[in-house]
């Protein structure tokens, strides 16, 4: 775990920089390319949805 100091106006806090790894995805829908090519690690997939207004969203394993 990495630790670092930072300058919150006139205070100092500790904070973690680590990356929490993304257990799953929901998105507003999809056009057949689905929400788990986002984390598959595969270049050649991906998520997509027609119009316009479209989003996907993550949950951390520690939200679960």
């Amino acid at each position: 775990m990495q630790i670092k100091e930072v300058e919150l106006g006139d205070q100092s806090v500790l904070v973690t920089c680590d990356k929490l790894p993304i257990s799953s995805v929901a998105t507003s829908g999809n056009d057949g390319n689905v929400p788990s090519t986002v984390l598959d690690n595969n270049l050649d997939t991906r998520w997509s949805n027609l119009g316009q207004g479209s989003w996907p969203t993550r949950s951390r394993r520690d939200e679960e």
